[in-house]
């Protein structure tokens, strides 16, 4: 009980930049794993929305309908991740630990018994981030920093996806013009498996922004406390 204590005190605490940074990172690299099973419901969704982009957005199948369809399902994840990530932390705050691995009922049940009071709490961290401007160039610089990181890691990930479009691109231009594709048959699935492989994963690595974010909204309540 003691080290969940010492746990729970970890966010809610005063932290530089550099301390959000790295503390944010050290909590989801020592958690990575008990995190990545207590997501799995939703990154199944996440690759699963993979696929159906992939194959939605093929010549021939592409409508501006199913694009915006697209577009609204992507907002629709990321708030959903963005909420399933609260609830972790919450949860981590509350018991000093992140909550285990759950079938998939009990998981989708704690999940929605959790999500109104996490958007609840994200609500109050804006507003509290609104009030103290003087914080903002800190703000900044943890969104920036964790941008470029999701972003290199991110075209590491997908570098797959990439260059299985760029020669079905290629391919479909030649066809265009009386060329042979010749293309193998593998390629049709491929494509749809790597980006199922690049979308969760992606997600995940936007863990390396959310949780140093999580640590300077911490480190706002703890201003507040002292201040008060």
């Amino acid at each position: 009980m003691e080290v969940n204590e010492t746990n729970k005190q970890q966010i809610v605490r005063q932290h530089t930049t550099a301390g959000c940074l790295s503390g944010g990172c050290r909590l989801l690299a020592d958690n990575i794993w008990t995190l990545l099973r207590a997501s799995w419901p939703l990154l199944t969704v996440c690759a699963l929305w993979g696929i159906i982009a992939t194959v939605m957005l093929r010549p021939g199948i592409y409508t501006f309908p199913g694009l915006v369809a697209l577009l609204t399902a992507s907002v629709i994840l990321d708030l959903l991740w963005l909420g399933h990530t609260t609830v972790l932390l919450r949860r981590f705050q509350a018991d000093g630990q992140f909550p285990p691995t759950r079938p998939l009922r009990q998981a989708t049940t704690l999940w929605r018994g959790n999500m109104s009071s996490a958007w609840s709490a994200l609500g109050r961290a804006c507003l509290l981030i609104l009030r103290r401007p003087r914080r903002w160039p800190a703000l900044i610089a943890i969104v920036f920093v964790g941008k470029i990181c999701i972003v290199l890691a991110a075209m590491v990930v997908a570098m797959p996806f990439f260059i299985i479009s760029l020669v079905q691109l290629q391919a479909g231009a030649a066809a265009m013009i009386g060329d042979a594709a010749n293309l193998p048959s593998y390629l049709t699935w491929l494509s749809p498996l790597a980006d199922a492989v690049a979308v969760p994963t992606v997600y995940v690595i936007s863990w390396m922004m959310l949780f140093p974010l999580a640590f300077f909204v911490g480190s706002l309540y703890a201003d507040d406390s002292v201040n008060n």
